[in-house]
């Protein structure tokens, strides 16, 4: 375990317990990576939770195909997310690192073919 950059220190009360500290963590510096880190994984649940609800419910599918702005209301997102959803976008949704299973199931949801599909997520940037 010492390899991996744990320490494990012996506690003053008790005396047989021992308590692991992660040096990593101690770093200002990772403190705001693993911030940063963080706060983009809050902005792609968002953009997940979404292509899953629609997976999950096809009366929500067929209102994202209709009134899809209304749908994108109740989602944390960001302008650019909401851009690359509304104009399906889904090279930039997968760069973004959205779910590529499921952009697929969002896909066929909103009536594009595997074809399309295939062809937009091999789209160069």
């Amino acid at each position: 375990m010492s390899g991996l950059g744990k320490r494990r220190i012996k506690l003053q009360e008790g005396g047989q317990r021992w308590q692991r500290w992660d040096t990593r963590l101690r770093s200002r510096h990772n403190r705001r990576k693993i911030a940063a880190r963080s706060a983009e994984r809050r902005v792609l649940y968002q953009v997940n939770k979404l292509l899953r609800d629609i997976n999950r419910s096809a009366e929500l599918a067929q209102r994202c195909r209709t009134e899809s702005e209304a749908v994108l209301q109740h989602y944390d997102l960001t302008a650019e997310e909401r851009e690359a959803i509304e104009g399906w976008q889904v090279r930039k949704l997968y760069d973004m690192g959205a779910n590529p299973l499921l952009l697929l199931v969002y896909s066929m949801a909103t009536g594009k073919d595997m074809r399309a599909y295939v062809a937009a997520i091999n789209e160069k940037s």
